[in-house]
C-alpha cells in the first residue's frame, strides 16, 4: 500500500495544473468536442460491518468487523466517443480503521484495498452547466489487506485478484470546455472473501463480505 503515500500529492498536482491549463486555454478558441480527459479525485468510503470467521493457531472464532468513516482517493482517464456515452479506466485506494473483535477481546486496526475498474457512463441530455450521468463497470482487487494488532504483535491479512461489479449516480459542474467540477457515488460489490495470513502461518479470516459505497468529488480535465 505506499503507492497511497504519495497519491494525495499527486492528485493534489494535477487538479492544479489541470485548473490553470484549462484558464490559459479560454483564451483559444475550440475547433473540435474534446474527447480524452483525466479526473483525480477524492472522498468518504463508508464499509459496513462484518462477522468473518477467523482461523488462528488451529482455532476457529467468529469475529466481529466495526468499520468507521474512511476516505478514498484516485484517478481515472477516459474517452468520450458521443456527448452522451464514455468510458473509463481508473485507480482507487480505500482506507477504514476497524474495531475487530474476537473471544470478548477488541483491537483497533486497519482495512484497505487497491482497486482497478473499468465503467461506462451515459450522460443526460440537460441544459445547462449542470450534467448528471449513470453508469456500471468492473472492478479488480490489486490487493486487499486487514491488519490489527493483537497481543503486542500485527496480525495482517491479506488477497489479490478478485472481481466485483459497480454501480454509480454522479454529476459534472462545467466550468468552460476543459474543466469541470465533479461529484460521484460508487457502490462496489464482490464475491465472499477470504484473507491469508502474510506471515505464512496459514491462519485466514474467512467469509468476509467488501461491498464499499464511496462518495468522491474530483476535477474533470479535458483534452
Amino acid at each position: 500500500m505506499r503507492i497511497a503515500r504519495s497519491i494525495k500529492s499527486l492528485v493534489v498536482a494535477v487538479i492544479f495544473l489541470g485548473i490553470s491549463w484549462s484558464l490559459h486555454g479560454q483564451t483559444q478558441e475550440s475547433t473540435s468536442i474534446r474527447k480524452f480527459f483525466l479526473k483525480p479525485y477524492g472522498g468518504l468510503s463508508v464499509i459496513s460491518d462484518v462477522s468473518p470467521v477467523l482461523k488462528l493457531d488451529g482455532k476457529e472464532s467468529l469475529s466481529q468487523v466495526s468499520t468507521g468513516l474512511g476516505f478514498s482517493t484516485g484517478i481515472t482517464a477516459g474517452y468520450n466517443f458521443t456527448p452522451s456515452f464514455s468510458a473509463e479506466a481508473g485507480w482507487e485506494y480505500k482506507t477504514n480503521d476497524i474495531d475487530f473483535s474476537v473471544d470478548n477481546n477488541t483491537y483497533q486496526g486497519n482495512y484497505a484495498s487497491n482497486t482497478y475498474y473499468l465503467n461506462g457512463k451515459y450522460m443526460f441530455n440537460t441544459q445547462g452547466r449542470f450534467k448528471p450521468y449513470a453508469g456500471a463497470g468492473i472492478s479488480m482487487i490489486q490487493e486487499i489487506d486487514l491488519d490489527f494488532e493483537m497481543f503486542e504483535s500485527e496480525r495482517s491479512f491479506s488477497t489479490d485478484g478478485k472481481f466485483g461489479f459497480l454501480g454509480l449516480v454522479g454529476l459534472d459542474f462545467l466550468i468552460n470546455d476543459r474543466l469541470a467540477l465533479n461529484a460521484e457515488l460508487t457502490h462496489t460489490r464482490y464475491a465472499s472473501l477470504d484473507l491469508t495470513a502474510e506471515d505464512g502461518s496459514g491462519s485466514e479470516l474467512q467469509d468476509l463480505k467488501y461491498n464499499p459505497l464511496v462518495l468522491n468529488l474530483g476535477v474533470k480535465i479535458r483534452f
